[in-house]
């Protein structure tokens, strides 16, 4: 009988609906940004990326999986139009696990930021109002963006 019990209360409390990265962080801040929020189609769709560490200590993480990367290997991002979500285009990489080169070190209230191109991840050809936010992933421990929006005109 106590087995049982210790198995139930080990199993109700490993028990989580949420993915590992939606649950909040006083560390790191993920944050998009876009210079401006109405496009034509066709045009180039940039978006600014930012990871804020958001403390008095150093933070180190793995840059994978987000536009940190030299070129994007993977849909780090939720593209939603509409209500449909879009399928990623981009390249997608398998890799070994990371090593000391494939971290990144940001300094207390230190910022790490780049620019990036929509246009060939995903496939932007309706008009009308565009979701975005960055999702962070279990290789790199950042959290999820709060989502911002754009609208596409012909």
């Amino acid at each position: 009988m106590k087995v049982l019990l210790v198995l139930i209360l080990f199993t109700i409390s490993c028990k989580s609906n949420k993915p590992m990265t939606d649950k909040p962080t006083n560390s790191l801040i993920t944050h998009l940004e876009m210079k401006k929020n109405t496009f034509r189609i066709g045009e180039p769709i940039s978006v600014d990326f930012f990871v804020k560490n958001n403390t008095s200590t150093s933070f180190e993480f793995c840059y994978w999986q987000t536009p940190l990367e030299k070129e994007l290997t993977a849909n780090c991002f939720e593209v939603i139009h509409e209500g449909e979500v879009l399928d990623y285009n981009g390249k997608m990489v398998k890799r070994k696990p990371p090593t000391k080169e494939d971290y990144l070190l940001l300094k207390p209230n230190q910022t790490a930021n780049k620019e990036i191109n929509l246009n060939n991840l995903y496939h932007m050809t309706k008009k009308g109002t565009y979701t975005i936010r960055f999702l962070g992933r279990p290789i790199n421990g950042l959290p999820n963006s709060e989502p911002i929006q754009f609208i596409l005109n012909p």
